[in-house]
């Protein structure tokens, strides 16, 4: 089971409720969040909407560089093998 999404909405009020004098267990308890995890966005750390897991290597006009490539490659019976393809995006 991986980690939980935090909805931003929840977020929100549990950072204004510690802003405005309440304790970080507190709310956090009330709305149903990690206290660590309310703390990193009060202080700023972590952004309100922050997602969980690593952030994306390559931007999306990248992506589908590379999937337009892949489709091409695979039309035109080209091999494309997986370390041909991890060098040519290393490039990018």
């Amino acid at each position: 089971m991986g980690r939980a999404r935090v909805d931003p909405e929840r977020a929100q009020k549990a950072v204004d409720a510690v802003r405005s004098g309440e304790s970080f267990r507190v709310a956090a308890d009330t709305y149903g969040l990690n206290p660590t995890s309310l703390h990193r966005r009060v202080k700023e750390k972590v952004a309100i909407d922050a997602r969980v897991g690593p952030g994306t290597v390559l931007c999306k006009e990248e992506e589908n560089f590379v999937e337009d490539v892949l489709i091409y490659a695979s039309r035109h019976f080209l091999l494309l093998g997986r370390r041909t393809l991890n060098e040519a995006v290393r490039k990018i």
